[in-house]
């Protein structure tokens, strides 16, 4: 996985990380309801400031699209305005809103790249409401529409599959220091003028090193299993959550799971529900209550 990455990556390396080609961005269609977006694949300029790149973001995104046939798009050669930033006439921004309205996306997912320095492994941005002292007043998880299982499939999925992976910064933050709500960034933007869900996802630069295999695979694993996951659910369900399983400390029948609800919680699972069961191995199983 470690040299496909690496081979990917070499599109938006050259030029030191100019890129190449005659477009800006490129958008590649998919045959699932969920899509990536990687704008800070290669370097752009910012107020006037050239901004370096989120290195493997864009590689990391088309071998998601290869492994789980989501929709994409991403930055291909440098751009004189930040795709992520404020600015009129984002075109980046505007073709992303015109295809998920044209096409049958659900989610988009923004891949972008925090410092090693940073204290998580990832943080969600979610587009919430804001007061004057730019701190989070409301609506928590804006971008996400009706559709906020999302943040606690990121959560789980990152807790799961970087319980063995030898780093310091395994957290998985929410809307503390990158929230995508402070500019007019892609999430917040898609939240304001479409009603597609959207996520920001800010990714530390430790499981963004080709020299760290294991975090790497680590990052692309986890993000494989949300995408696929995602894939799988019925967007039209009236109410979809998700739930964090523990094994059970007494022997129960393999095909037996016991969920248990608190008082506030009973309203959660109604008769004839369609209930899915998502195994780490890739296993779903549709149950009815």
């Amino acid at each position: 996985m470690v040299a496909i990455i690496a081979k990917l990556e070499k599109q938006f390396s050259r030029n030191d990380y100019n890129g190449g080609g005659s477009v800006d961005f490129e958008i590649k269609e998919g045959v699932i309801p969920v899509m990536i977006s990687a704008p800070h694949s290669v370097k752009m300029r910012r107020n006037g400031t050239v901004k370096g790149p989120d290195k493997l973001t864009g590689a990391i995104a088309l071998l998601l699209q290869e492994m789980t046939g989501c929709h994409l798009i991403y930055s291909t050669r440098f751009s004189e305005s930040d795709p992520n930033y404020a600015t009129e006439n984002n075109g980046y921004q505007a073709a992303l809103a015109d295809y998920v309205k044209s096409h049958d996306v659900e989610i988009v997912i923004d891949l972008h790249g925090a410092k090693s320095s940073r204290e998580f492994a990832v943080e969600m941005g979610t587009a919430p409401l804001l007061d004057g002292e730019k701190k989070v007043q409301g609506e928590e998880l804006r971008s996400l529409k009706r559709y906020t299982f999302v943040a606690d499939l990121v959560r789980y999925a990152f807790d799961y599959h970087l319980r063995d992976v030898e780093v310091e910064m395994r957290d998985v933050w929410c809307n503390r220091l990158f929230s995508a709500a402070t500019q007019n960034t892609i999430t917040r933007h898609l939240a304001d003028t479409t009603d597609c869900a959207a996520i920001q996802l800010e990714i530390n630069a430790t499981f963004r090193t080709i020299d760290n295999a294991e975090p790497l695979k680590a990052l692309v694993d986890t993000l494989c299993y949300i995408v696929k996951t995602l894939a799988t659910v019925d967007w039209s369900a009236k109410q979809i959550a998700v739930y964090r399983l523990w094994q059970s400390n007494r022997h129960k029948p393999q095909d037996n799971v016991a969920l248990y609800l608190s008082d506030e919680a009973n309203d959660d699972f109604a008769t004839n529900s369609l209930l899915y069961l998502c195994s780490h191995l890739g296993v779903t199983e549709v149950v009815r209550l």
